[in-house]
């Protein structure tokens, strides 16, 4: 099953800025255009933004977009992991969905334990 998940998710980029510096970044050039935070290479970790997790309607969320997780400090990604465990919230990061689909496969489809937490999500009381 194909899906576009534009229309699946909901970005929160709690993290904003990389450390690794890629020429082609779109992220660097929309945090410039933006003046979304002053230096790009310093990663900024926007612990508020954990509250959009509390919303009663079902939602997937994507957390690296304007960022990459190698350069989180461990208790960002301790922040995140304890809220969304506390609200039963699912997370997987892409080394978690690689061995279930294929690095290959990871933009073209979602793997079946995906879909099943997706049905799961429909079934929560809005």
């Amino acid at each position: 099953m194909s899906i576009c998940i534009k229309d699946q998710i909901q970005n929160m980029n709690i993290v904003i800025g990389c450390t690794v510096g890629c020429a082609y970044c779109y992220a660097r050039n929309n945090v410039k255009r933006w003046h979304m935070i002053d230096d790009f290479a310093d990663p900024e970790f926007f612990p508020g933004k954990l509250k959009m997790m509390e919303k009663k309607c079902p939602q997937n969320f994507l957390l690296a977009g304007m960022s990459d997780l190698s350069g989180w400090k461990p208790e960002w990604v301790w922040s995140l992991t304890d809220q969304a465990h506390k609200l039963g919230i699912p997370v997987f990061m892409k080394e978690d969905l690689v061995p279930i689909i294929g690095g290959e496969n990871m933009i073209q489809e979602m793997p079946e334990e995906f879909n099943k937490v997706l049905e799961v999500q429909k079934s929560w009381q809005k």
